[in-house]
């Protein structure tokens, strides 16, 4: 578990369900990067490349630049959580000609997930096509009709239904 925040503590950004703390002792300059409930946390000594790293990229006040970081927490924290799941690692544990264990499967559907994931953010995706445009506008319609229907109803603690 995490230890509490102390008060040399500075919380510098929350991205997505991470916050990044910089913390200063005794022991130097610390970059801090820990989940919401404080039950998983690196951290970085100024004399380590990461903290200038995370010093750099935190420099820059921009939604892009943060989904990007929290995508690189987020690989972070599911190999440091989860290099011990054999199976989902090694596609089945299978072995290359020298009894090794193949972790090349994975990581590059890992990695494509990530960059698929980056080019239907920044735009570069498949472009929608005619049909399913119409079908978003139509569920979009659909969704604010029944909000609207909704603000004219009011339903008692017993369920009933009542228009106003």
């Amino acid at each position: 578990m995490a230890k509490n925040r102390k008060s040399g503590d500075g919380l510098i950004r929350r991205i997505g369900n991470f916050n990044i703390y910089q913390r200063i002792d005794r022991h130097g300059n610390w970059m801090i990067v820990e989940n919401l409930i404080k039950s998983w946390q690196v951290r970085y000594r100024d004399d380590n490349e990461m903290y200038s790293l995370l010093m750099f990229v935190l420099s820059f006040k921009d939604e892009i630049v943060d989904s990007y970081l929290e995508r690189f927490i987020v690989g972070g924290y599911f190999q440091t959580n989860h290099l011990h799941d054999w199976l989902c690692m090694t596609n089945g544990g299978e072995k290359d000609g020298n009894g090794d264990v193949n972790y090349l499967p994975f990581f590059t559907a890992y990695w494509k997930l990530i960059d698929d994931e980056a080019k239907r953010e920044a735009g570069y995706g498949e472009k929608a096509g005619k049909d399913e445009d119409e079908k978003a506008l139509e569920e979009a319609v659909l969704s604010e009709n029944l909000i609207e229907e909704m603000k004219n109803i009011r339903i008692d603690e017993d369920g009933t239904v009542h228009e106003r």
